[in-house]
């Protein structure tokens, strides 16, 4: 590999196929999703941007990582397993960068062992917490749909509060559906957390969904909602009307 600033071999035995890759906004730290081994973490010289092996977190494997997120406070890393249709909870050593599993939440009927369930996560991918902090938003893969959830500000814990699956075909125990989420793959959210996009790889779109950002929210600000703040999981917004013939 081309490597501007070095590589270092033999680091550790866990890194043999790295799918998803993310860092924290304090610029310390960054975080693998690794096929069968878990999330390896890394720190990160913010001089020089050079990284150092700091953890493995083995106790996932053999989940099939290919999603990672960090909290915007940085006190929390998620991960998506498409294998274990779940996602999993750690929270972050801001000094280490190592990384401790505090829980997951896994698809109804999937085999993981998780504290909660909820439908939609069959096939979990992408992972993505929108910079008010409040929520996060998962994809599942082979239920074709976008899994929302409240976190909380202090333990970092997700809770489900429902999901949107692709159409055409019956809901199956999500609230909403939207055309363009067929086999979707990866979540983003707008700097301003507003809004939130999954790709829909079947359908060969970008799944759009308004979002209610915490009230009082400024990007970049560094300051949380507490535990309890109002917010709501993401909505379909109105279809556009008919182009006048």
């Amino acid at each position: 590999p081309v490597c501007p600033i070095g590589c270092a071999s033999a680091f550790t035995t866990s890194f043999a196929a790295p799918r998803a890759l993310t860092a924290s906004t304090d610029g310390k730290g960054l975080y693998a999703g690794v096929a069968n081994s878990g999330v390896v973490a890394f720190l990160r010289d913010p001089a020089t941007g050079a990284i150092s092996y700091a953890d493995t977190v083995t106790s996932l494997g053999p989940a099939l990582i290919v999603g990672v997120a960090v909290s915007p406070d940085d006190k929390h890393v998620y991960a998506g397993s498409v294998n274990r249709s779940a996602v999993y909870t750690m929270s972050r050593d801001v000094a280490t960068g190592a990384l401790t599993l505090l829980g997951c939440v896994k698809d109804v009927g999937a085999v993981s062992t998780c504290d909660q369930e909820t439908e939609g996560l069959l096939g979990s991918e992408g992972v993505v917490v929108p910079g008010d902090g409040a929520s996060l938003y998962s994809t599942g893969f082979f239920d074709s749909t976008l899994v929302s959830f409240l976190r909380s500000s202090t333990s970092g814990l997700l809770t489900p509060t429902g999901c949107f699956r692709d159409l055409p075909g019956p809901a199956n125990g999500c609230a909403g559906q939207v055309e363009g989420l067929a086999a979707p793959r990866d979540v983003t959210a707008s700097r301003d957390a507003r809004s939130v996009y999954a790709t829909g790889q079947a359908d060969g779109g970008i799944a759009v969904f308004a979002r209610e950002a915490v009230p009082g929210f400024v990007p970049g600000n560094g300051v949380f909602p507490p535990d309890g703040a109002p917010t709501v999981p993401p909505v379909v917004p109105p279809a556009p009307s008919p182009s006048p013939s």
